[in-house]
């Protein structure tokens, strides 16, 4: 992408692009926690698949593509708009009015190549290599093929649908799922203006979003809503100067932000989570790499050149501190946990966290506190009274823990909740019948 626009400074502008994505500290949680392997191993083949077909067509680049986009495909949904994506990088090309990716390679390299090969073969050069529109079509197919393969695998084999039931979501990890009329939309976009935020200044990093922290009715006195609609009007604004420039690099960047954050967004259609800082591991590689290009092209001068590596350095000096300062309180869950409740005391499931991992560690009174926190937050969440219910076990509190297991069958009526309170049940009476015989 830089080479389109500056042959001189691609390197620099593909190093200042990388060192950024890579000290970026919205991706700690991908890279320290276990989840974020689906990030990487979808984000690997993304931005591999996308390498191979920025380069002239041949048969193994094709064969290279296919496989690539099942490994990213493998790891994450957003594998899925790679098609789509280097789809936009060829159009884009096409209306700059650049070479294609099926365009032959210039006349002086097949008479070069025809000079080498002449002893070697009667043929020329152009009958012995595939036509370029022979190549486009074994593209298409070698595409079209396994992304059917796979859905009707998915789909029809396995069972696992796409469009999965949305009652079945957990209402305090998707708060999205009961929202009806604007609301439906209003959070979209105020999910926007905190992914912006992330983006662009990520003093705040935590692992939960969900309920409290983000939950219907929308507010329209929220920052974060107008923040959203900025995000909207930046983004037109870019894509209207691409366009207007015919800016095939910065249109391409803008086509991968759109289809690899389009998936996330919670705009299409509902996914499993309301928000989350690993979902914007593959957004912000086109984030980071249109922004270095924009810089390049809108800036020249000498000065303008020193102030912007000047501001690059503090950047990424800030960014690494962060990322470090975070990755480093990964390491013990505990603290961990205490850190995240102080960072976002409005989430349920992090109190949660908190409650069940002192109650590991036999701290049951501290672990009943923490249980009460995400009881007072959502009194209505039928998890958070199973695990209190559990924690008075461990005290050995059991009509208390009856107490919990009851507002929890009151909150879901299930199996699990059910079966938790006929074991508390017996837990009683095994109790009562014991105080009634004599000691052995």
């Amino acid at each position: 992408l830089a080479r389109d626009t500056d042959r001189g400074s691609a390197a620099w502008v593909a190093m200042c692009a990388g060192l950024l994505f890579a000290v970026h500290p919205v991706h700690v949680e991908v890279v320290a926690g276990i989840v974020g392997r689906a990030e990487l191993i979808c984000g690997a083949g993304f931005l591999g698949g996308l390498l191979v077909i920025m380069k002239p067509l041949t048969p193994w680049r094709i064969a290279a593509f296919a496989g690539l986009m099942l490994l990213s495909i493998g790891g994450k949904e957003q594998g899925l708009v790679l098609p789509g994506v280097a789809l936009a990088w060829y159009l884009s090309r096409r209306w700059a009015g650049l070479p294609s990716l099926t365009s032959p390679p210039p006349s002086d390299q097949i008479r070069t190549v025809e000079a080498l090969d002449e002893s070697a073969s009667p043929l020329p050069y152009q009958a012995r290599r595939a036509a370029p529109q022979d190549l486009a079509k074994i593209l298409i197919i070698a595409v079209a093929l396994p992304l059917a393969g796979y859905l009707i695998l998915r789909e029809q084999v396995l069972g696992l649908s796409m469009a999965w039931p949305v009652n079945l979501l957990d209402p305090t990890i998707q708060t999205m799922r009961d929202t009806t009329g604007a609301d439906r939309w209003l959070i979209a976009v105020a999910l926007a203006g905190r992914y912006l935020h992330l983006l662009v200044w990520p003093n705040r990093l935590a692992i939960d979003y969900g309920a409290v922290v983000i939950s219907p009715p929308q507010e329209m006195d929220d920052p974060y809503l107008w923040l959203g609609f900025v995000a909207i009007f930046l983004f037109l604004l870019a894509l209207v100067h691409a366009l207007r420039a015919r800016w095939a690099a910065g249109l391409t960047a803008l086509a991968g932000f759109a289809f690899a954050y389009g998936v996330v967004s919670n705009i299409p259609t509902l996914i499993g989570t309301v928000f989350g800082e690993r979902l914007l591991f593959l957004p912000s590689v086109f984030f980071v790499i249109y922004v270095v290009l924009l810089v390049q092209r809108v800036l020249d001068g000498r000065w303008a050149k020193r102030a912007v590596l000047a501001l690059f350095v503090v950047l990424l000096t800030l960014g690494a501190l962060r990322t470090l300062t975070y990755a480093w309180q990964w390491n013990d869950r505990l603290a961990f946990y205490r850190y995240q409740s102080s960072v976002q005391p409005d989430s349920v499931r992090i109190w949660m966290l908190l409650a069940d991992e002192l109650r590991q560690r036999h701290r049951f009174d501290e672990a009943a506190v923490a249980a009460e926190r995400a009881t007072a937050l959502e009194p209505d969440y039928w998890s958070h009274w199973m695990l209190r219910a559990k924690i008075a076990i461990d005290r050995g509190r059991l009509e208390e823990a009856l107490e919990y297991a009851e507002a929890a069958v009151r909150a879901r009526t299930a199996g699990n909740t059910t079966t938790l309170r006929a074991e508390i049940e017996g837990l009683i009476y095994q109790r009562d019948e014991a105080a009634t015989r004599p000691a052995d």
